[in-house]
């Protein structure tokens, strides 16, 4: 019997969570699964294949209970799969004003407000209301259990990329030389931690290989960064949003990834994807696919020296990671494909 589910997303909007819905709302395309989607308007609306079963939301949370009543009544959804905690929220108020029995997916894509205030709360609310809840690692997984999620109530649906949109030609597969492209691709605020880019940049420029260094991405700390790159009088590139991020990918040898704090983040399966060289630090659920020389290179802290050691070794001894992304592309095929993301979450939609 098919099953018809509402999709959710706060907005169409660079993220992590909006890739996952757009992977979603692209590749879902089961005779089993009949999918409508909504989300608040953002820049990335042409990221949308179907139009036609979509639907804008509010930005007012109250309007938006009322659109996912309606869509729920009109559509006769099964499944709500809400990919914020405050969606889940709405979808739950919407189901119980309803009154019929839907199933409520929630995955969890960062750290939310009520951990924040209190995880036993967070635990009862997961326990009490969702039907399943998704994490993108095995890692966070975990850490729900610890927090007091029950086991049973959770599923690892992992992060995944499309392989065929990027193209391995990764100059470690070649005797290349010549400056190293350095990339960090995140939206600009505290959490991404650019200013520890800049750092590892800085140190970098004393040791006189050759380098050149990319900022992908925007965000309310553009300016910030920016005048800090002045200041310092950094040769660091700042290309805003990229909206094709296969063909930037091209264009980098090393990614790195300086974060805070992280769950399981898209970019460095599409690095992988890419054949470009991860260097990142050991946060969240990073280590799941990030192996140490085996498929990039994980650092145990933030420090600049580290980082610097790491991008020293890979410009003066590149053949060496030759294997490594070998390992990497392959750890994507086999582990974090979409077909097999989609899959999963095709499998989850249709039990009763």
């Amino acid at each position: 019997m098919k099953k018809k589910v509402l999709l959710l997303t706060d907005q169409l909007r660079v993220g992590g969570a909006e890739t996952y819905f757009f992977k979603i709302e692209n590749n879902m395309l089961s005779n089993n699964i009949a999918l409508i989607t909504a989300a608040e308007d953002g820049e990335y609306r042409n990221k949308l294949k179907n139009m036609s079963s979509f639907v804008y939301l509010s930005k007012n949370p109250v309007i938006n209970v009322f659109k996912i009543i309606n869509i729920v009544r009109k559509e006769k959804v099964d499944v709500i799969h809400a990919n914020s905690l405050r969606l889940s929220m709405m979808s739950l108020l919407a189901k119980v004003i309803y009154g019929k029995k839907i199933k409520l997916l929630y995955t969890k894509h960062n750290l939310t407000l009520l951990e924040r205030i209190e995880d036993k709360v967070f635990a009862w609310y997961v326990n009490s209301f969702i039907t399943k809840l998704l994490t993108v690692c095995e890692l966070d997984k975990k850490r729900m259990v610890d927090k007091g999620v029950k086991e049973d109530k959770i599923m690892v649906v992992s992060n995944s990329t499309d392989t065929k949109q990027f193209n391995f030609n990764s100059k470690y597969l070649k005797n290349s030389t010549g400056p190293l492209n350095i990339g960090i691709l995140a939206r600009l605020d505290e959490v991404k931690n650019h200013i520890l880019f800049l750092d590892i940049m800085e140190e970098l420029k004393e040791t006189g290989i050759e380098f050149n260094a990319y900022i992908a991405g925007d965000g309310h700390l553009r300016e910030i960064i920016a005048k800090e790159i002045a200041i310092r009088n950094l040769n660091v590139n700042m290309i805003g949003n990229v909206s094709d991020v296969p063909k930037f990918l091209e264009e980098i040898d090393v990614s790195l990834l300086v974060s805070h704090r992280e769950v399981f983040p898209m970019s460095i399966i599409e690095a992988f994807s890419a054949g470009v060289l991860v260097a990142a630090v050991n946060v969240g659920g990073i280590s799941d696919s990030v192996k140490n020389n085996e498929t990039g290179y994980l650092i145990e802290n933030h420090s600049v020296k580290d980082f610097v050691n790491v991008i020293k070794d890979i410009y003066y001894n590149r053949e060496k990671n030759r294997n490594i992304v070998i390992n990497a592309r392959k750890l994507v095929e086999e582990e974090y494909s979409l077909e097999k993301m989609i899959a999963k979450l095709e499998k989850i939609y249709m039990e009763e």
